[in-house]
């Protein structure tokens, strides 16, 4: 049976047709920002997965101090031991740090919600390192927690490390993937299956 004799058939024997997605409940009906929501969910369209394929090489532990800046130390010995590549996990602690806890508004492109902590927080996570247009980019990702309180998200700027972070670096060798800005939302994504 041909494709439009089909739903001919379907419609004949009353069955519905496809319903249009339905609408977050926390947007207004008709209002710009449900526009706008349906607007980024539409920019996917006829995107494709992407995927490289690389092989284990160096491992790195370390140990970070109290007091100094996890991702700063990270930055510094990712490019003293030129790592192109890399996944990356961690888990300590840390006194104080700012983490990206996703956006403002679901749309694109997205205005990032901060929120600071300090005082002494649990964390663990897990990072990314791929080369970008200003050298190796690191992108975090994890978990603090203090007491019931919990935040996950994207650390930025500045995780200062209370007593210590342990941390494996695992090298990714032959991987063909590196940072791209992509003007649709803003942010410098992997691209992977290119160099």
């Amino acid at each position: 049976m041909e494709a439009a004799s089909a739903v001919e058939a379907a419609s004949e024997a009353g069955e519905p047709e496809a319903a249009e997605p339905a609408r977050p409940f926390f947007l207004p009906a008709g209002s710009l920002i449900e526009r706008l929501y349906r607007m980024a969910g539409s920019i996917w369209e006829g995107r494709y997965m992407q995927y490289s394929e690389g092989r284990m090489g160096r491992i790195f532990v370390l140990r970070i101090d109290h007091g100094e800046d996890l991702i700063v130390e990270l930055r510094q010995f990712i490019t003293e031991k030129q790592i192109s590549h890399a996944l990356v996990h961690f888990l300590g602690a840390l006194s104080q740090g700012k983490i990206v806890t996703g956006p403002e508004l679901a749309v694109l492109p997205p205005v990032p919600h901060f929120e600071h902590f300090q005082g002494g927080w649990e964390v663990f996570g897990i990072a990314t390192v791929y080369p970008g247009e200003a050298g190796p980019q690191l992108h975090l990702h994890g978990s603090v927690g203090r007491g019931k309180e919990v935040l996950t998200g994207c650390l930025r700027d500045k995780a200062d490390v209370y007593i210590v972070v342990e941390v494996v670096i695992t090298e990714i060798t032959g991987l063909q993937a590196r940072k791209q800005h992509d003007s649709r939302t803003g942010l410098s994504l992997p691209c992977l299956g290119q160099e």
